[in-house]
């Protein structure tokens, strides 16, 4: 199944009091939830995703709600169809739809996956790097709130070692940035992480 996103919280406070879907902004709950599934069907994830990939050919790219509550980061956070609904359409980044029932969800055929070209290739190349020196009892979503302060981030993969059995974050990360300037900016920082200096690299 997919590779996980983003660290779960607690049960949400009565689910962020429904989510109040009454004001555009989102709750957030909502921005979790997003995020979570726009990773999932980002272009990254759903290149290498085979379990996924054949979901979306059993009805024209639409997968059931229920299949996606399934997904780990995701049931924690919310298996409320109505909830996760409301949050993909606030979504600003209008890669997902939402069936006219609420519960199917599909990438938007106005945002097809890219080929895997040459170019695209270089592309991702050059906006992914590498950094080490982060604490080892760090969190997904504490590296990528941190990396998002240089610019928005695609995705963030912690490196892990297994031991005993369980596996274990080697304080190093892959990133991949959504522009080269940001990537630049990262590149050229020195700013610390709560105190730690991080070796810094293109990937």
């Amino acid at each position: 199944m997919a590779t996980e996103q983003s660290e779960a919280g607690d049960t949400m406070i009565t689910e962020e009091k429904k989510c109040d879907e009454t004001l555009g902004e989102m709750s957030m709950l909502e921005e979790k939830i997003a995020t979570q599934i726009e990773y999932y069907f980002g272009d990254i994830n759903l290149s290498r995703d085979r379990f996924l990939q054949e979901q979306l050919k059993l009805d024209d790219g639409w997968v059931p709600l229920e299949v996606m509550i399934k997904f780990n980061r995701l049931k924690v956070l919310s298996e409320d169809f109505k909830i996760i609904a409301s949050a993909l359409k606030k979504s600003k980044n209008l890669l997902i739809e939402v069936s006219a029932d609420g519960l199917k969800i599909r990438r938007s055929s106005a945002k097809p996956l890219p080929e895997n070209t040459q170019e695209r290739r270089e592309d991702m190349k050059s906006r992914s790097v590498y950094a080490k020196g982060f604490p080892l009892d760090a969190t997904l979503d504490e590296i990528k709130a941190y990396l998002s302060t240089y610019g928005p981030v695609e995705m963030v993969q912690m490196r892990r070692s297994i031991s005993e059995g369980e596996k274990n974050f080697k304080g190093s990360i892959f990133a991949l940035f959504g522009k080269k300037e940001d990537t630049q900016k990262f590149l050229d920082s020195t700013e610390p992480y709560k105190g730690q200096e991080l070796l810094r690299l293109l990937k």
